[in-house]
């Protein structure tokens, strides 16, 4: 889909942070992530919080030289960490155990970010870890923040990206068990997450000619054939379909023989048919330490690659470099649709003196 969200022309890049549960460890990979100053030097962070829990983490982690400049009506300061307060209220903090108002503020964190990225206060989101079930009473129909925001924008259109270093790894199906994928999967489907696919990575993360492999449910026999399923004829055709829109996507591919011999280094995406495949494999190569973009949305949302992992919370010993990987990832992401917006309008400028060139008269 064309992104519509025109980011700042700050040379700052403004990353709201939806805090996440506040019993698990949002607020420890938050604190210990923007303590470190050379963050700022890159973008300038606004966290959609609570002051009062941020001063109970402070102490606790004993960053009390570390603060938060005070947003007020939007009003964020540059290149420094930023704090929008939701909320004046007080909440009794119990690690490791789910509780309402830690969803109702998770909750209200993220419609906050929403309506200061509609408002163009800021210009990318970053969404702290939300443990599973946590607003199943709240928000029974909340789905996880890629849900939420699509539902946000009313976009269908949209599916999450597995974001580390130089791979990426997208899946055609969500949200469906693997013994319904073959009643789901059909050639029409798949050419249309392939081109979706090769549409963001030239748009988003500025591939100029991206290669897709795609890679098979089913396992291989002896023989080298496919056991089950239809799916082998259908990429093949999707991916016959598509060469005509000079679409580079290859397979399909079995994983053993994909990541065995070490061939998925070849491609810049990797597309599963569905998406525990995507994860499992992620996992796999990368462990936890990535991140998750949601793409085809109007503007930038990523989350890091964890768990809300209530076993870790209040130990001072997270691993900060997932949320690292969700903001560079997100500032990446807004620089790079910042330049497409630079370089479209630039684009229909010249189209305009052109057309006015050969107009009559002129």
């Amino acid at each position: 889909m064309e992104q519509n969200h025109k980011p700042s022309k700050n040379n700052s890049i403004r990353i709201g942070i939806a805090q996440g549960d506040y019993n698990g460890i949002s607020y420890e990979m938050i604190i210990n992530t923007l303590s470190d100053e050379s963050i700022c030097e890159l973008f300038t962070p606004v966290l959609f919080g609570s002051s009062k829990l941020v001063s109970y983490f402070r102490k606790m982690l004993k960053c009390e030289n570390f603060s938060f400049t005070s947003a007020k009506n939007n009003e964020i300061t540059p290149c420094k960490p930023n704090l929008i307060n939701i909320s004046s209220d007080e909440y009794k903090v119990t690690l490791g155990v789910q509780s309402e108002s830690a969803a109702e503020l998770a909750l209200r964190s993220l419609n906050a970010t929403y309506d200061a990225i509609k408002a163009h206060a800021i210009d990318s989101i970053v969404c702290c870890p939300i443990s599973q079930g946590l607003l199943k009473n709240s928000a029974p129909d909340f789905k996880g923040n890629s849900f939420f925001f699509a539902q946000k924008s009313n976009d269908e259109d949209f599916f999450r990206i597995y974001c580390k270093d130089d791979y990426k790894i997208a899946s055609v199906t969500s949200n469906i068990q693997l013994c319904d994928v073959n009643t789901h999967l059909t050639t029409s489907l798949l050419c249309n997450k392939i081109r979706h696919l090769d549409h963001i990575l030239k748009k988003d993360f500025m591939i100029s000619s991206p290669r897709i492999a795609v890679i098979s449910v089913n396992p291989l026999n002896e023989m080298g054939q496919y056991i089950g399923g239809d799916e082998e004829r259908l990429i093949t055709e999707a991916i016959q379909t598509v060469a005509s829109d000079n679409i580079f996507a290859y397979g399909p591919y079995s994983t053993s023989y994909l990541f065995n011999e070490s061939e998925f280094r070849l491609f810049d995406a990797i597309l599963t048919i569905y998406e525990q495949q995507a994860t499992t494999i992620f996992a796999f190569l990368n462990g936890r330490e990535g991140a998750v973009y949601t793409a085809g949305l109007p503007f930038v949302v990523t989350e890091p690659y964890c768990e809300a992992d209530y076993e870790k919370a209040g130990k001072n010993i997270v691993n900060t470099q997932p949320l690292r990987c969700a903001m560079y990832l997100a500032k990446d992401l807004t620089l790079n649709r910042l330049e497409n917006y630079r370089l479209r309008k630039n684009s229909l400028k010249f189209s305009a003196m052109e057309q006015a060139k050969n107009e009559p008269g002129m």
